[in-house]
């Protein structure tokens, strides 16, 4: 049986998403680099190439920010690794506090077999090994999705 890591990283490099799933990571790791008090006004809303697009409430914070930009860049890169991301576009607007993910819909559908215990704990010590922490969240929410028998 081949390991799910190995698969994973097969699948990302062939659709090669793997360097476009990396740099969403600046996404999720955004109030953790700049802090809670310009994570309250400034959001990383999405990355484009190696762009990261940042939504800010006030000009006060946009010039606050453009100034930080050079030290921001290094805090994201030194958590995604060098060159992850190159560049902040800050724009004004309205950045309300992230809304709390919605609760997936209830569904009979069951589009895969439930998991062996055997299996999940196989699965599971896999995913223990990939490296990245965002990707590793992911495969275990996906992991526990699929449920065991």
């Amino acid at each position: 049986m081949r390991r799910v890591n190995d698969l994973l990283d097969q699948t990302l490099k062939r659709l090669r998403l793997g360097e476009r799933v990396h740099a969403h990571g600046a996404i999720a790791q955004w109030a953790a680099t700049v802090g809670p008090q310009v994570a309250s006004h400034a959001r990383a809303l999405e990355v484009a190439g190696t762009t990261l697009h940042v939504q800010v409430d006030h000009s006060v914070w946009l010039a606050q920010l453009r100034l930080l930009a050079p030290v921001i860049l290094e805090q994201i890169n030194a958590r995604l690794g060098a060159g992850t991301i190159t560049d902040l576009d800050l724009r004004i607007g309205n950045t309300p506090p992230p809304r709390a993910p919605e609760p997936p819909a209830a569904s009979p559908r069951e589009e895969f077999p439930r998991l062996s215990p055997e299996e999940a704990r196989e699965i599971d010590r896999a995913i223990a090994e990939v490296p990245d922490p965002t990707l590793r969240a992911l495969l275990r929410d996906l992991r526990e999705k699929q449920g065991t028998t």
